[in-house]
């Protein structure tokens, strides 16, 4: 079954060009994630978030911690990292639910994120992710702890080498950041053409950085 061919996306409907042209090959391959999410999970939690790099100029709290940002690794895989790293305290929490005596759905992490630079020539990362809403269905206080918002914190602390403390100023949710992809409700096409136009910003080409040796786009496969 397929749910969403991206041969037949509208571009005065779904499609957000309010910021220049877009790599097609990027959105392509977006919307083939989203194809694969809803196939294997007709209930899909979507979310979209921006990862930023610490760099000249930022500041965190350093009180109770010792390492400095400048310590930070920012190299090229931390992408790969963040979600190797999100990917396995997703399973580590399943475990314990399951060890916990709590029925648990299979959840599959799918993803997409670009990279860009902003006019201050500061990197940093746009991505979603799709998890199965039967087993995510909240993010949770941004503050707290214990939830998904702390686990996509964590992650990237982990992928950038930092306290969780020092990392959680560079993770931003972005207003109105999650979307439930329900195949079986009557909304289904309606917060599915609102999510394609909400992540057809990331395939815009206006500020990738195309010239360096290292990627702007990267997905899940599966």
């Amino acid at each position: 079954m397929c749910i969403y061919d991206n041969k037949v996306i509208r571009m005065d409907k779904n499609i957000n060009l309010n910021h220049g042209e877009l790599t097609q090959s990027y959105l392509s391959r977006m919307i083939d994630v989203i194809n694969k999410g809803v196939n294997e999970h007709p209930r899909t939690f979507a979310i979209r978030i921006d990862l930023r790099l610490p760099g000249l100029g930022y500041h965190a709290p350093l009180e109770e911690h010792d390492i400095p940002t400048s310590f930070a690794k920012t190299d090229a895989s931390v992408i790969s990292r963040f979600f190797s790293s999100l990917e396995a305290k997703i399973i580590a929490d399943i475990n314990a639910r399951k060890r916990a005596g709590t029925r648990v759905h299979p959840c599959t992490l799918r993803y997409a994120w670009v990279k860009e630079q902003n006019n201050e020539h500061k990197d940093h990362y746009h991505i979603f992710i799709l998890l199965n809403k039967d087993t995510y269905a909240f993010l949770g206080q941004y503050t707290g702890i214990n939830n998904l918002a702390y686990m996509i914190m964590s992650a990237w602390s982990s992928a950038l080498g930092l306290h969780v403390d020092l990392a959680r100023e560079l993770v931003h949710f972005p207003e109105n950041p999650c979307y439930y992809l329900d195949v079986n409700k009557p909304d289904f096409n309606l917060n599915l053409d609102r999510f394609i136009y909400r992540i057809s910003y990331m395939a815009k080409a206006k500020s990738k950085n195309i010239n360096q040796q290292y990627r702007s786009f990267g997905c899940s496969n599966r």
